[in-house]
């Protein structure tokens, strides 16, 4: 059994994805992803916002090879989109700052941590 969840805000136009347990396991966000892509909204332009508040990943940025080459077969699916990602986690927002550079100049895949949930949607809609 996996520990997120998968929807949609149709108001906003988002794909919510919200890590329902406390630890985060890389594979886990793998078969997250791959519930993702084959959402239809998804296709149509839809963003991601992820909530990682209540949980926190169990591998740092030195375990995340899989998540890039992972990527690189979804390239396309992700190209142009962006992920918000609310974290409280230290070693989760440490990741995700390492990671959010490199996933856009290598996929033109916008991530970016948030704190607070609203800051993030006007983000995922709008831009800064």
């Amino acid at each position: 059994m996996n520990s997120y969840e998968i929807s949609l805000d149709l108001d906003n136009k988002l794909i919510l994805w919200t890590h329902t347990g406390t630890t985060i396991y890389r594979a886990e966000t793998g078969s997250a992803w791959r519930t993702i892509i084959s959402i239809e909204e998804f296709g149509k332009g839809w963003n991601i916002l992820t909530d990682f508040r209540k949980s926190k990943f169990n591998f740092g940025i030195e375990d995340t090879k899989p998540i890039w080459e992972f990527f690189e077969i979804i390239r396309d699916d992700i190209d142009g989109k962006k992920q918000a990602v609310l974290s409280n986690d230290p070693n989760t927002i440490q990741t995700i700052l390492c990671f959010q550079q490199n996933i856009y100049r290598f996929f033109n895949f916008e991530v970016m941590f948030f704190q607070n949930k609203d800051k993030a949607i006007i983000w995922l809609k709008n831009g800064f």
